[in-house]
């Protein structure tokens, strides 16, 4: 249910804002937080039973809390400094499962470096360390606009596409499992078009989900 949720949330967020702002998407405004709090709020109300969240974790709890064994030798330096998670889920018995990270939209060295913090924050804390932390996931949103030789919707398809390949081509997951899940497409509303003088636009959510084997 997290990638679910996940998705849910990027796009109830988005649909909000948009409601607020009459017409303005995140994509357009440095409103990141009001993202993860709505992503948040799903993985509440959709959590198992005894599940609880945090947000804003930094590494070093996750670490101290998960009960990994400690690896010889230095850290891995994605996992270096005051870094922190947005969203950390905890299992019935408060150990962290799994971390969510944020982004308002695709930038590919930003996220393909947050991959990596993930990844090894799985490696790290998780079972393979004999740790609690079994899963992370990256999410974010894709808005395009039509053109006059394809539709928004279709654009957003080929967006997605492109960051799948990127994904491919530039992340090495390392042994874990790895996952690409996207929503539906949603259409910017025709009263929204008219009073901002906007053509037609689309949005939907992406997540991508790394998780022990």
């Amino acid at each position: 249910m997290v990638v679910e949720s996940v998705l849910e949330g990027i796009q109830a967020a988005n649909k909000l804002y948009e409601k607020w702002s009459m017409g303005w998407w995140t994509t357009d405004s440095g409103v990141e937080g009001h993202v993860v709090s709505e992503v948040a709020r799903r993985l509440y109300l959709q959590r198992d039973n005894g599940q609880s969240l945090l947000m804003e974790v930094p590494f070093s709890a996750i670490e101290e809390w998960s009960e990994a064994q400690r690896q010889r030798g230095p850290r891995r330096r994605t996992l270096h400094g005051n870094k922190r998670a947005d969203i950390v889920i905890f299992d019935p018995d408060d150990y962290p499962a799994a971390v969510v990270e944020i982004k308002r939209s695709w930038s590919a060295g930003p996220c393909i470096r947050d991959l990596k913090r993930i990844r090894d924050l799985i490696i790290a804390y998780g079972p393979g360390r004999e740790g609690s932390l079994g899963m992370g996931c990256l999410a974010f949103m894709v808005d395009r606009w039509a053109t006059e030789g394809m539709t928004a919707s279709e654009r957003v398809d080929r967006r997605i596409e492109t960051i799948s390949r990127a994904v491919e081509n530039r992340f090495c997951s390392q042994g874990l499992a790895l996952e690409f899940q996207r929503s539906d497409s949603r259409r910017y509303p025709p009263r929204y078009q008219r009073a901002q003088e906007q053509g037609e636009g689309a949005h939907a959510a992406v997540c991508i989900a790394l998780s022990a084997c």
